[in-house]
């Protein structure tokens, strides 16, 4: 991986930010992080097309019921998370549109879990104790045993530890190849599924 540019004194390992990249139902992107409790996620998200058969996976772990999901859409079209042995989806909000605009922030703590999407602050949730998982969380797709793939545009992705923040992904291309570059390891994170992500338009400023 050769391509960098400059900005101000700094390299950075890649040609261009673009406006989003875009998954067509087999690509993802790991994480490097387990899945557990105490996370903070943020982030912009449209859906392509909203399957009406399964789930489909913004991101996540779901093995073994010690999971922590950034977000989902169920085929009945409502955004919804699993918490560390729950059996079924707690819904957070209904009415998914494909094609729309969701800013969301998700708040995933022991004992006290909610949405906030575009600015709507779900019922917060009591569920569960303290977990770590020992399975890490991907962006794209729910980490499973039937991984759950997506058709959504990622715009950006922020991920906080107990407040601190571990991930700061925005979307960036090497030449004709997507990534999610991490404003706070300095790192590409790229596609570990099949095919290629769709990129967005380079972004002008």
């Amino acid at each position: 991986m050769s391509s960098s540019r400059l900005v101000g004194s700094k390299v950075l390992p890649y040609d261009a930010e673009i406006e989003y990249l875009e998954s067509t139902g087999t690509q993802y992107i790991p994480t490097g992080l387990l899945g557990k409790n105490g996370y903070d996620f943020d982030y912009k998200v449209v859906f392509t097309k909203l399957s009406i058969s399964e789930a489909t996976g913004i991101g996540g772990e779901y093995y073994t019921r010690l999971s922590c999901y950034i977000g989902m859409v169920r085929a009945d079209k409502t955004f919804a998370y699993h918490y560390k042995g729950t059996n079924s989806p707690i819904v957070v909000a209904s009415n998914i549109e494909e094609n729309t605009d969701y800013i969301v922030h998700a708040h995933l703590y022991a004992g006290e879990q909610y949405f906030i999407i575009n600015g709507v602050k779900s019922e917060t949730g009591t569920i569960g104790g303290s977990f770590i998982s020992p399975y890490y969380i991907r962006l794209f797709s729910v980490n499973s045993e039937r991984p759950l793939y997506s058709h959504l545009k990622l715009y950006y992705c922020k991920i906080f530890d107990n407040g601190i923040i571990v991930r700061d992904y925005i979307p960036v291309r090497v030449g004709t190849t997507g990534y999610m570059y991490d404003k706070v390891s300095g790192k590409l994170f790229g596609n570990n599924g099949t095919g290629a992500f769709i990129l967005g338009p380079d972004k002008t400023n």
